[in-house]
């Protein structure tokens, strides 16, 4: 029997607008461009974001519309108005999230791959790169790991969206209910995230630190691969060996490092969200 060939359709990449780089962009200002690169995707994903965080905030409201209106009254009608209510809520947020989603990855995606594409380039440009002479490993860690890491900045277009939105819908909500634990609310979750936002800075730098040492070692084991014939023919194997075990051992204590401080900042979020939902429900018990 013959065997067919394996075949790989190759699809055409989403095009997305450049984004302008020259040589006065500071990192703030290309993380700001890459956010809103792909705003053909990343537009209607906050959309389906706002969608799915608004219909997780109603499902609280329309269970307790059902309690008043349908169980303590015994209604069976109201109960099933309310019942169809909540499964049209979550079949909602279920679908916003599902498409959102995919609609955000792919415009992430469309991001890293521009960017990738326009790194790769400038590596193999005949005049050569700016700056300090690099390892063709370290240039390959930039191509792959930190495009990766700034294209993952298309996101903040997307969830953040949603989840201000919803913190805003809640509030509205309290308001109608009891004004001072709306205010709360609506003060309270942007004083968290500015507070959240200053204690990450440990966490940048290290993660900075990260790369950076990720960087190095990815050079050095590219530049013994190269050299591996000369190596073998000089017998410098093991203090080639030596060479990449200390650059592979800063890179994993700057892993590590990172990997601790993160752990610490989402304990300090979920410690400080705690306490602030148990701060409302003290101060209403009051």
């Amino acid at each position: 029997m013959k065997l067919r060939p394996l075949t790989f359709d190759r699809a055409e990449p989403v095009p997305t607008p450049p984004i302008p780089v020259d040589a006065d962009t500071t990192a703030r200002q290309l993380t700001v461009r890459t956010i809103f690169a792909a705003r053909r995707m990343t537009l209607p994903a906050a959309v389906l974001m706002i969608g799915h965080q608004v219909g997780e905030a109603l499902v609280p409201v329309v269970m307790g519309s059902a309690i008043d209106r349908a169980i303590a009254t015994q209604d069976g009608t109201q109960l099933v108005l309310w019942l169809v209510a909540l499964g049209a809520v979550f079949a909602m947020l279920s679908f916003s999230f599902r498409i959102g989603s995919r609609i955000g990855l792919l415009g992430m995606q469309a991001v890293q791959h521009q960017l990738r594409t326009r790194v790769t380039d400038r590596i193999l440009d005949p005049r050569g790169m700016a700056g300090p002479p690099r390892l063709p490993g370290v240039s390959l860690s930039i191509a792959t790991s930190d495009v990766q890491r700034l294209a993952m900045a298309s996101a903040i277009g997307v969830y953040p969206i949603g989840q201000i939105a919803a913190v805003v819908f809640t509030g509205i909500v309290l308001l109608t209910i009891s004004w001072p634990l709306g205010v709360a609310v609506l003060l309270g979750a942007p004083t968290i995230l500015w507070i959240l936002d200053r204690a990450g800075g440990s966490l940048r730098a290290r993660s900075e630190h990260q790369q950076e040492m990720a960087a190095r070692a990815a050079g050095t084991a590219t530049d013994l691969v190269t050299g591996f014939r000369v190596v073998k023919g000089i017998g410098a194997e093991r203090v080639a060996a030596r060479r990449y075990g200390a650059a592979s051992r800063r890179a994993l204590s700057g892993v590590l490092a990172a990997s601790r401080s993160e752990g610490v900042y989402l304990g300090a979020i979920e410690s400080v969200s705690g306490l602030f939902v148990v701060a409302i429900g003290v101060s209403q018990r009051v």
